[in-house]
């Protein structure tokens, strides 16, 4: 099979143009669905640019590329509603746009296409509608694939390609550490594919070097900022010990698989008859496509794994290679004879239909009741909550923060390490953030709570509850309800 000729300029901004039209129009309509990760990220980005760096300033441990993203989109869109859902509605589109380069250039057109238009669909599904890390993720893995692609092509200075891909991939990293997983695997997977061991050598150091270069730069900026022992400590130590996954057991996050591929099961299918037909498909043009495509997939589960599975958007990186492979089983592996293009439409609908099968509940429910939450915050503001001013967000509602412009009261603040066991972290973590006395207080209906919630830490709150603050305002909603507690001295301490 011939690659197909590469289209003019304007064609590919047609294009992206279409794949952008489509995603907008495939996630608008859940832009109100905020998840908490989403909303705390985005504080984490309003705030470094007012000089409270990550990590010193604000706990987390993802790295710190993805708090720049939303630094830069704050910048431009504020830290609203606006910026969180753009900036996952462009990464999509410019994955999409990706993986169609990946079908054209390295498989076939109708094999890019179907995956592009597929994945903005598939990034709604397994918590994709408020699960932005995968989704950044995916932007950049993407297209770290396609140069890695381009490199396994060449003859002449394939280095330079490699080296393109593994600066992205090293992009990909200050995304999620994970992202070392399907880095290694594609380095492995070009150098298997190099011709001779000259050029192996060159691939892989340029790969290497190249994927360090975004890990040194965030290195020397905290480095300048004498903040290097909070990114190595929270970035790099306490990650890895949420890699064996947060008290969940090797043999439970494999039980998680089945549920968890529910929603991919077509792609998966079709990428397991691409691999039970590589020995007819291995003697042909894409063989080495295929390879890689195979390497990049064994990455990711290799990553699933290893994070055992916990969540459902974990499973989203696993999404376009299983697009690509599972289109490259729909127009080469299988053999259709008569009515080939009908059983082929067939197959593609099918596939579009999975994840709006199995994730619909997922899509219209977020991490917060938001008609409760916007109350919430009107009344906070009512209340004399105004920027800058400290309050404590406990148990849900972290987007509080940036609809009120109110500054969390201390480095602490996502609910998960206030009210769990979190690694790199230690004590009564609540307890320390009451201490300081932040103004506001917005408690959620404690009848709803994570799994992972420490019932004392709750009870010492209302403790502190009772004995120092008033109940300013209670804003009820479709599942949730929110109390706002001022502190019951007459003057509020300023932010």
């Amino acid at each position: 099979m011939n690659v197909p000729k590469k289209d003019g300029f304007f064609k590919e901004i047609a294009i992206f143009g279409g794949l952008a039209l489509l995603t907008l129009l495939l996630r608008a309509p859940f832009a109100a669905n905020i998840g908490e990760d989403e909303a705390f990220f985005a504080v984490i980005g309003r705030d470094w640019p007012q000089g409270i760096l990550p990590y010193a300033g604000r706990f987390d441990v993802k790295p710190p590329g993805l708090f720049l993203l939303y630094a830069l989109a704050g910048q431009i869109l504020g830290s609203g509603v606006a910026a969180i859902k753009g900036l996952e509605i462009i990464f999509v589109a410019a994955s999409a746009y990706g993986l169609w380069r990946i079908g054209r250039d390295h498989f076939s057109r109708p094999v890019g296409m179907a995956a592009a238009t597929l994945y903005p669909l598939y990034s709604l599904a397994m918590s994709g509608v408020n699960a932005p890390v995968a989704l950044f993720l995916n932007g950049f893995e993407i297209f770290a694939v396609l140069a890695a692609l381009g490199a396994a092509g060449q003859t002449k200075a394939p280095w330079r390609q490699a080296g393109m891909s593994g600066l992205l991939f090293g992009c990909a990293f200050t995304i999620k550490q994970t992202a070392a997983f399907e880095a290694g695997a594609v380095a492995i997977a070009l150098s298997l594919q190099a011709p001779t061991l000259r050029i192996k050598t060159r691939c892989f150091v340029a790969f290497a070097v190249a994927g360090a270069v975004a890990p040194l730069v965030f290195a020397g900026y905290f480095l300048a900022q004498r903040q290097f022992a909070a990114l190595w400590t929270n970035s790099v130590l306490a990650a890895m010990g949420r890699l064996g996954g947060d008290q969940v057991g090797f043999l439970e996050g494999l039980a998680r698989l089945p549920g968890g591929l529910r929603p991919i099961w077509l792609p998966l299918a079709g990428a397991v008859l691409t691999l039970l037909r590589w020995p007819a498909l291995s003697r042909g043009p894409l063989a080495g496509p295929l390879r890689l495509c195979l390497f990049w997939l064994g990455g990711a589960l290799l990553a699933l794994v290893a994070m055992r599975a916990m969540y459902d958007h974990y499973f989203l990186p696993l999404v376009p290679p299983l697009l690509l492979l599972g289109a490259v089983a729909c127009f080469n592996a299988l053999d259709f004879r008569a009515q080939a293009e009908r059983a082929r439409m067939a197959l593609l609908a099918a596939a579009a239909l999975c994840p709006m099968a199995a994730g619909f509940d997922d899509w219209r429910q977020g991490g917060e009741d938001r008609p409760a939450l916007r109350a919430a915050s009107m009344a906070a503001v009512a209340a004399g909550l105004a920027p800058g001013d400290r309050a404590l967000v406990v148990n849900r509602g972290v987007q509080f923060y940036n609809e009120t412009g109110a500054a969390p009261a201390g480095r602490i603040f996502h609910p998960q390490h206030l009210l769990c066991d979190f690694p790199g972290l230690r004590g009564d973590t609540l307890a320390e953030a009451m201490a300081a006395r932040p103004p506001f207080i917005l408690l959620a209906d404690t009848r709803l709570g994570m799994v992972c919630e420490k019932a004392e830490r709750l009870e010492r709150l209302l403790e502190i509850l009772r004995e120092g603050y008033e109940l300013a305002a209670h804003a009820a909603g479709d599942w949730d309800s929110y109390d706002l507690y001022r502190l019951a001295d007459k003057k509020v301490p300023a932010g």
